[in-house]
């Protein structure tokens, strides 16, 4: 018995028993294609005509059908195509079609997924993939075969999409990443290939990557077809994010922190109020300010669980933008960065406030803190506070926390001439506690005249 096999996953082609025929003319192998992709239904005349001369048919159209059956038929098999009152149809059961096999074994695997056995389902779709040698319909000319390739390549993309995403779910992000980076470049705008390759990065460690993607479909879809990244992409990116450890830049505030108990609860609840508040703490140098900041900021940590970034803008030679936009990821605007996260900026010893203005969060659910010796003209919105030196007994308990409770109470009197001294200024006292706990020998009297001595 002769057996027909056929191919439009790829080039149209015919093979009997393994040997290739010869299917004629380019309008010739546009009819056996359009047959071929009804399986087996009939095509009525004026289909096939529009199919095969999309142009415009010929007076004698009708006839020219006619003799391309006649040729297929010797070609083929005398009994391969049936002519109907109105139309042609290819004989069910006298030929395989690749195009059938294909959706057989989609069908397969896609049951065996349903049914929780993904190895098997895995298998399936990839042995279907395997049908596939190019273009479908490659070489047929006109618009219907246009419009079918169209529906097979993306029939194709989305069982090759159903089967990465089975070998993510078995673990193999490693294999299928090239793939997929190829896929977005190919497809940049269609959302689940870059969904899978979010999700393929991440599960390789690589979440920095998969969050730049998702920033670069972003703003491709924005600028492209003006439009936010659909559900699926944005909730890959929520998990990814929830993932990814949030970003910790605060220094450690000193475990002798001393005092500021209504400086810092104001701090805090300013922070913690609505919009994006930004609170400014000035005053001279040593009094304390980053300390404060830095104290805030850590207290803050629940209402800010997307990050805490830190930066001291006397490091005049950094990049602070880049680094802020690096600690996330994703490259892009920095409001478009910080859309949706609930993160705290502290921005320490600011002098400029055009440097201050570009990296200050303006979204809602972000806060700042600004610290700097006088309030900076020009930025709007910030709720500035000067912040004084210690009162003499919160200046006397940051002694006896240096250099020891026993010694520093025993003379009460000489404590508080230091703190005088030193203006209540934190960091000068704390250089006095040093001094008075790396000298045994001394007396606070003894520090307290080297302090006068010394003019604070």
């Amino acid at each position: 018995m002769h057996r027909l096999e056929f191919r439009v996953l790829g080039g149209v082609r015919a093979f009997r028993n393994g040997t290739e025929l010869d299917l004629g003319s380019p309008q010739q192998r546009t009819m056996l294609a359009v047959l071929l992709l009804h399986e087996g239904q009939v095509v009525q005349w004026a289909d096939l005509i529009a199919a095969v001369w999309a142009d415009g048919p010929p007076r004698a159209a009708l006839g020219t059908l006619r003799t391309y059956a006649s040729r297929l038929r010797r070609v083929l098999s005398p009994a391969a195509i049936d002519a109907t009152a109105g139309g042609y149809a290819l004989r069910p059961g006298q030929f395989e079609l690749d195009l059938t096999v294909f959706r057989a074994l989609v069908h397969r695997g896609r049951s065996a997924r349903a049914a929780g056995r993904n190895r098997e389902a895995a298998a399936l779709l990839a042995e279907a993939l395997d049908g596939w040698r190019g273009v479908p319909l490659a070489g047929v000319p006109g618009g219907y075969a246009e419009a079918r390739r169209a529906g097979l390549s993306e029939l194709h993309l989305a069982v090759q999409l159903e089967r990465i995403a089975l070998d993510l779910e078995e673990g193999r992000a490693g294999t299928v990443i090239p793939q997929l980076t190829a896929m977005v470049e190919a497809h940049p705008l269609r959302e689940r290939p870059r969904e899978l390759l979010m999700s393929g990065l991440s599960r390789a460690g690589r979440r920095a990557e998969a969050l730049a993607t998702f920033a670069e479909g972003r703003r491709l879809l924005a600028d492209g077809l003006g439009m936010d990244p659909g559900p699926g992409l944005q909730e890959m990116f929520r998990q990814i994010v929830r993932i990814a450890p949030a970003p910790a830049q605060l220094p450690r505030a000193p475990a002798d922190f001393t005092g500021r108990v209504r400086e810092l609860d104001r701090l805090v609840d300013r922070l913690r109020g609505p919009g994006s508040p930004i609170a400014g703490i000035t005053g001279p140098p040593g009094v304390g300010k980053s300390v404060l900041a830095a104290r805030a900021g850590h207290r803050l940590r629940d209402a800010f669980p997307d990050g805490q970034l830190y930066a001291d803008l006397r490091e005049s030679g950094e990049d602070v933008p880049a680094r802020f936009r690096g600690a996330f990821g994703p490259s892009g605007r920095w409001p478009e960065i910080l859309a949706g996260r609930r993160v705290l900026v502290v921005l320490d010893h600011a002098d400029d406030p055009e440097r201050v203005r570009a990296l200050l969060p303006a979204v809602a659910g972000c806060a700042a803190i600004v610290t700097g010796r006088r309030p900076l003209p020009g930025l709007p919105g910030v709720s500035w506070s000067e912040l004084a030196g210690f009162a003499p007994d919160e200046g006397v308990e940051l002694l006896a926390r240096m250099a020891g409770e026993r010694r520093v109470r025993a003379e009460p009197a000489a404590a508080r001439r230091v703190v005088a001294a030193c203006g209540g200024i934190p960091g000068r006292l704390r250089i006095c506690g040093a001094r008075l706990a790396s000298r045994p020998e001394w007396t606070v009297a003894s520090l307290a005249a080297w302090v006068i001595a010394d003019g604070g």
